[in-house]
């Protein structure tokens, strides 16, 4: 008797325990029960999310993306940090652009605080 594929994993058409076993899901994917590509379009890690595990059963168990950095859909690692000029909640899909001058000047920005900008750099106040 044939058993279904375990969650966390992919079975290709033939898996069995001695010559053809199960496959790990791909960093940024997740493997429900019955998987059969370790990384299927439709269960990528949301895009706001990331993982760098190969054993995910849910898309939930993807991690928030920090604060300061973004995440695309699928990403095993942050995406990229947070530019100058724009500004990275935390589970951040994309950066978001600043919308005034003193926001410009912030670097990995978690936030809008009010930013003082002089040759020094940047200060909160």
């Amino acid at each position: 008797q044939c058993l279904p594929c375990p969650a966390g994993f992919a079975c290709s058409e033939g898996t069995n325990i001695l010559t053809n076993p199960w496959v790990t899901c791909t960093p940024g994917y997740v493997c429900p029960a019955k998987s059969t590509v370790p990384n299927d379009i439709n269960n990528k890690c949301a895009a706001g999310t990331w993982s760098d595990r190969v054993d995910l059963k849910l898309k939930s168990e993807c991690y928030d993306c920090p604060p300061g950095k973004y995440c695309d859909e699928g990403a095993d690692a942050p995406t990229g940090d947070c530019n100058a000029g724009t500004y990275c909640p935390g589970k951040a899909l994309a950066t978001y652009p600043a919308t005034t001058w003193s926001e410009s000047c912030l670097t990995h920005a978690v936030n809008l605080p009010t930013c003082v900008c002089d040759t020094a750099g940047c200060a909160d106040g």
